[in-house]
């Protein structure tokens, strides 16, 4: 899980964090979440930005960053066109980070309205209609749960109401990137695309940067909304791919949900492996280098009681190069069936 921010995004991360380790083991839900989820967060990805940003609740000083002048939320590689990536130092740094650490989920805080936004905020092909079209993951469902969760929760992002000078409203706070306006290189494309992570650019205010004596109603309009979507990390499918005979992990293997046409992968040295889906029936396509291809039926349990549910799963590949000849799936007679499956619901009360 991880966090990185906007001017007034920072404000409620740092306060945030504190909530977080002040109530630990004394709230339920924060001692369960604590206990359930690794949280990284970054206060602000663009430090020469905000040293120079002004007190204006529209102002445009600060977005870019310090020497190069580059929107760095403009700046990672598109998932559809070959865009101008200038690769500026702060870029880079975060996509080392994503590379380094397997996030699931992340939110990117930002300021100037009241809306969940979700992938992708690029377009595949450019139309000729006056209203921008939507561009949705294959995912969609996925990220219409993530951005619901956040909007509901929060205090007036669920009304859809426009900021104080637009007339541009959100139905039921959450938009479709491209839906609101079109752009290419954004983190979030990227981190989806590329990482395999679900990613929201959150806008929580209205004003970019609020004066000091109104942080504490950000932060009391964002809290419960920021906790509740941490939560959603631990929803859906988990596991590890192992190798049948040696049982060491095998990182880097291609997994896909069918049905869904969006690669992600097994963490190299652990065969770890994460997806956030809804309650419902799937299969889990493995391949990897020198093992057969192998199918998973599974399912994910509805929510029972206060917190999401995770299916786990171990798989077991079998390599190409063993005498044994595999039994095949029922599900696809020519797919050789190589996996042991054991799953467990987890309903956390």
């Amino acid at each position: 899980m991880s966090w990185l921010s906007e001017l007034d995004g920072c404000a409620a991360k740092h306060s945030r964090a504190k909530y977080l380790i002040d109530n630990y083991r004394t709230n339920r839900t924060v001692s369960w979440l604590l206990n359930n989820t690794m949280i990284h967060v970054m206060p602000t990805m663009n430090p020469d930005g905000f040293q120079e940003a002004s007190v204006l609740c529209t102002g445009e000083k600060g977005r870019t960053n310090g020497i190069e002048r580059v929107d760095l939320n403009r700046d990672f590689p598109d998932h559809f066109h070959r865009n101008s990536v200038r690769n500026v130092s702060e870029s880079v740094a975060v996509i080392k980070w994503m590379t380094k650490i397997p996030f699931i989920l992340s939110a990117a805080l930002h300021g100037g309205a009241l809306v969940a936004n979700y992938p992708f905020d690029s377009i595949e092909e450019t139309t000729s209609t006056s209203e921008e079209p939507p561009s949705p993951t294959p995912d969609d469902d996925v990220f219409k749960h993530l951005a619901t969760v956040y909007a509901q929760n929060h205090k007036t992002m669920h009304l859809g109401k426009p900021c104080p000078g637009s007339n541009k409203e959100f139905k039921g706070g959450i938009t479709n990137g491209a839906k609101w306006y079109t752009c290419e290189g954004t983190m979030g494309d990227y981190n989806y695309a590329k990482h395999g992570c679900m990613e929201l650019t959150l806008e929580i205010s209205c004003c970019k940067y609020p004066q000091p004596k109104l942080l504490p109603r950000l932060w009391e309009e964002n809290k419960e909304a920021l906790l509740r979507y941490c939560m959603e990390a631990n929803r859906g499918v988990t596991g590890k791919i192992l190798d049948s005979r040696t049982r060491m992990p095998i990182g880097g293997a291609n997994l896909k949900i069918r049905g869904r046409n969006m690669t992600f992968h097994s963490v190299r040295g652990t065969g770890e492996f994460w997806r956030i889906l809804l309650p419902g029936k799937y299969e889990l396509e493995v391949e990897a280098v020198g093992y057969y291809h192998t199918v998973v039926p599974f399912t994910v349990e509805e929510q029972k009681g206060q917190f999401p549910c995770l299916t786990f799963l171990t798989v077991f590949l079998y390599n190409a190069s063993y005498s044994t000849t595999p039994r095949t799936t029922t599900t696809a007679k020519t797919t050789p069936w190589t996996t042991k499956l054991e799953t467990t619901s987890l309903l956390y009360e």
